[in-house]
């Protein structure tokens, strides 16, 4: 499926879901199924589960370098939306950082422009592993929210291991962040107090986001007040790893805390990080219930490959303690720094009998 994922997207996805399920239940079942055309065999169903769901991952043809083409990863909790803008941006989002839910800032790579760039670039958000895969140019990418952590992980191979590479965490104004770095860490903090504003409840929110990288020679720095920056040579095979700590924030010692969220994710092997993320995703679509639906005109695939992909979008936005999605907006996966387009449905309403009472009795 040939389609680049916006933030709306499951606004109008649970709606589609339900008439997928409807074309799939819908007719009296056959007496008997043909051979070689069922899932049902042997007393049990028989499915090719990572192929299935893979049938409806979102692949790009060209690279996506406006915020609108982004494409979402997410642990119900934290969630990034990712996109090709300078190399690589990824906006970080968190469910708790009430009560404007504000983001926990972007993180950029430059040096995978050369990535982005290539003429043979190619990319695909595989959806039964939870992850976005990327090529082109020499390089690889692959990037993922953790299912078992609060972190964002970005894996490179094929990298100059001669070339400076750097990796950034950015606010923006009127945002003020805490910025620190010491040694490989760099983290901007900062927190508020919900004291404005009908039901305000007097707590205390906040934002941290913690970048570090796996390779060589990392040095943390503060190139400015609204950014925290790592620089390090690739490890000598090219390869190396970013990573970003993006837990619930509230106040406290923002070096120590992004430590401990890491516990030394940057260096560890690639299989020990991704084991327990794979491992939640694959037994997440055991579970969920796919249906294959096709079509000689097509239709019905491209309805199973929405309902596929609202299934995705409900595991990465949805599954923790507090909703991944607000007034049908996708707040986990927003792209527009701090803004959110929510709308009080009553003042709405009201307004527009308020207007047609007007018209009426002027008009």
């Amino acid at each position: 499926m040939n389609t680049l994922l916006r933030s709306r997207l499951p606004k109008i996805l649970p709606a589609i879901a339900l008439l997928a399920g409807l074309i799939a239940s819908s007719g009296p079942p056959p007496a008997v199924a043909a051979p070689g055309t069922t899932a049902w065999q042997n007393g049990s169903f028989v499915v090719d589960t990572p192929n299935l769901v893979r049938r409806s991952g979102i692949v790009l043809g060209r690279a996506n370098p406006l915020p609108t083409e982004s494409l979402p990863l997410g642990n119900g909790a934290l969630g990034a939306a990712v996109w090709a803008a300078g190399g690589f941006t990824a906006q970080l989002n968190r469910t708790d950082t009430f009560p404007g839910r504000k983001s926990l800032g972007h993180v950029v790579i430059p040096g995978l422009s050369r990535m982005t760039g290539a003429a043979d670039f190619t990319g695909r958000l595989d959806l039964y592993d939870g992850m976005l895969r990327q090529s082109g140019g020499g390089m690889t990418l692959t990037a993922f929210v953790r299912a078992d952590t609060q972190q964002l992980v970005v894996d490179v191979t094929g990298a100059d291991p001669n070339a400076t590479q750097t990796a950034q965490v950015k606010l923006w104004s009127p945002r003020t962040p805490t910025a620190r770095a010491s040694g490989p860490v760099a983290a901007l903090a900062e927190t508020w107090v919900d004291n404005s504003g009908a039901g305000a409840s007097g707590r205390t929110f906040g934002s941290l986001a913690g970048i570090t990288a796996g390779g060589r020679n990392v040095v943390a720095s503060i190139p400015d007040p609204l950014t925290g920056q790592v620089a390090f040579q690739p490890n000598a095979d090219g390869s190396f790893r970013v990573v970003v700590a993006a837990p619930t924030w509230t106040g406290g010692d923002s070096i120590a805390t992004t430590n401990a969220v890491l516990n030394g994710a940057a260096t560890r092997p690639a299989s020990e990080v991704r084991s327990a993320h794979l491992q939640w995703w694959h037994d997440y679509w055991q579970k969920a219930g796919l249906i294959k639906i096709s079509s000689a005109d097509g239709t019905g695939d491209y309805v199973e490959n929405l309902r596929t992909i609202y299934l995705y979008s409900a595991a990465a936005q949805s599954r923790g303690v507090l909703p991944g999605s607000q007034a049908g907006v996708a707040d986990l996966f927003t792209f527009s720094q701090d803004k959110r387009d929510w709308y009080n449905s009553l003042t709405v309403t009201t307004g527009a009998e308020i207007g047609l009472w007007v018209w009426e009795h002027t008009g």
